[in-house]
Order: structure tokens, then sequence, then C-alpha cells
């Protein structure tokens, strides 16, 4: 991701899995935290890909 790219979710995301690794959710390896894990980790690899896809379009209509 590019400079600027990081949003709060982003942050929230790091925060989060901190937690996580550090045992302050629970057990990480539990269902729960592990589907929200997933689940987030493949939000923002969508944004990624979303994103870069804007960049390209930008970039072909200049």
């Amino acid at each position: 991701m590019r400079k600027g790219d990081a949003g709060a979710g982003d942050q929230i995301w790091e925060q989060f899995k901190e937690k996580l690794e550090r045992g302050e959710l629970g057990d990480e390896f539990s269902y729960e935290l592990e589907k929200d894990a997933i689940r987030w980790e493949d939000l923002i690899a969508e944004k990624k890909h979303w994103l870069d896809h804007l960049r390209a379009i930008e970039r072909l209509l200049q």
C-alpha cells in the first residue's frame, strides 16, 4: 500500500492483531477469534486489490 492508504480500519486491525498475539482477547485459536482475524485479513486484501485497480484506471485516464 502507498503512504496515505492506511485508514482507521487498518489501525484498528493492527491493534486487534497485537492484542490477539498478546493473548488479551482470549485464546487466539478459538473459532470466533480465528474467524474474525481471517475475515479482517480478507477485507484488507480486498481493499488493496480495489485500490490497485483504481490506481491503474487513474493512470489510464491521465
